[in-house]
């Protein structure tokens, strides 16, 4: 339980290091993932102008040592570079016309940002100048998102997702738009010498999630490659949950359950920091792959009354996986309705195993056919559902 004073802010992995930095209501701070605690110097104490509020921090993939840091309250995004884990040797900032809501980098390290207009409240995606840290529009969603900005990520191929929030107060309907890395290219070459409309809008998205495909509203989210397939991991707008989604299949399950929040009190969007996206991660792998998650609840007034950190790591893989046996089969398949099937993992004597077994479950069907299904693991006592 880091201290806390405001709303929990931004996360994010050390490139070069094992820790997470975090913004614990005041400064931004190193989580020392090998004693469990906070660092006891913070590397940088945000100014207080209006809040703060610090809705994102990202380290900087093609120089590692730099580390952006958004105050959404105040317009002002910070550039801070390290001389040491816990010591920043120059800082320098930049007045943006947006609340800042998520950040992303692309291959090139270009940096993207998502936000609204500070006058407007319209929303957009905008590209951040690394020298004066100041924005220009690139992509318009004016006419998506007009209740707010979203969190932003891209994908292995360079392939830019932009998430449309709920109404105010809502979960659903999750939707999910996809920008092609070439039209990104492109729209960056584009803009103009002065600041002008934006080279893309709305209409140059491609829906990939959209309201009736059953997504829970998403509050910060990030890909990850598992044996060649690509996943999104998010959390929801307003809670503690973490869901996994295959946004081929359209298919997304609870990845780790969140605690209720107590009696007279509210969950609300954790962070989520991925800290690499092609290193192995999946549930029993062994990875040396972690997410970070910076969860809270808060009270009537909005003030922040619970706080904590979370690491997730893989465990490692199970010995002695010798057989699958198929203990509760489907009673009749009927074409389009959605079947249960429950199978154990056992060992070589056909005792289940308990714990630490990953099973991928390949449906093959027809050539006119299409079967669809989510790759699933073992749950305690090897049970596979």
């Amino acid at each position: 339980n880091p201290p806390a004073t405001t709303f929990v802010g931004g996360a994010d992995w050390d490139p070069t290091g094992s820790d997470l930095y975090y913004w614990d209501g005041v400064n931004i701070r190193r989580f020392d993932t090998t004693t469990n605690a906070p660092a006891a110097t913070p590397l940088f104490t945000v100014p207080v102008v209006f809040g703060p509020y610090v809705d994102v921090i990202k380290f900087d993939p093609f120089n590692p040592n730099d580390l952006y840091v958004s105050e959404s309250g105040a317009f002002t995004l910070y550039r801070l570079t390290r001389s040491g884990v816990d010591s920043v040797a120059s800082q320098s900032s930049g007045v943006l016309g947006i609340y800042l809501f998520d950040m992303a980098f692309d291959s090139a390290g270009r940096l993207l940002a998502s936000g609204a207009d500070a006058t407007t409240f319209a929303a957009g995606i905008y590209l951040i100048d690394p020298v004066t840290l100041t924005e220009r529009l690139l992509i318009d969603l004016s006419l998506l998102n007009s209740n707010g900005s979203g969190p932003i990520a891209f994908d292995a191929a360079g392939n830019l997702y932009s998430a449309i929030p709920p109404a105010f107060g809502s979960q659903t309907p999750g939707q999910l738009v996809r920008f092609d890395r070439a039209e990104i290219t492109a729209a960056i070459l584009a803009l103009p010498p002065t600041p002008g409309p934006a080279p893309l809008d709305d209409t140059d998205a491609t829906l990939v999630i959209g309201p009736l495909d059953g997504f829970t509203g998403m509050g910060h989210m990030g890909f990850r490659t598992e044996d060649g397939q690509e996943f999104l991991y998010y959390v929801v707008s307003a809670g503690t949950t973490i869901y996994r989604a295959s946004i081929a299949l359209k298919q997304s399950a609870v990845f780790m359950q969140g605690a209720a929040p107590l009696a007279g009190l509210s969950n609300f969007s954790s962070v989520l920091a991925i800290e690499s996206r092609t290193a192995p991660f999946a549930p029993f792998s062994g990875g040396t792959s972690r997410l970070g998650l910076v969860f809270g609840a808060q009270n009537s007034s909005f003030a922040i009354v619970n706080q904590a950190i979370a690491t997730v790591k893989p465990a490692a893989p199970a010995t002695g996986a010798a057989s699958l046996a198929i203990t509760n089969a489907p009673a009749f398949l009927r074409n389009g309705i959605p079947f249960d099937l429950t199978v154990e993992v056992r060992n070589g004597s056909g005792t289940p195993i308990s714990t630490g077994a990953a099973v991928k479950i390949t449906a093959t069907g027809a050539a006119s056919g299409q079967l669809l299904g989510f790759t699933v693991a073992a749950t305690s006592g090897g049970v596979v559902n």
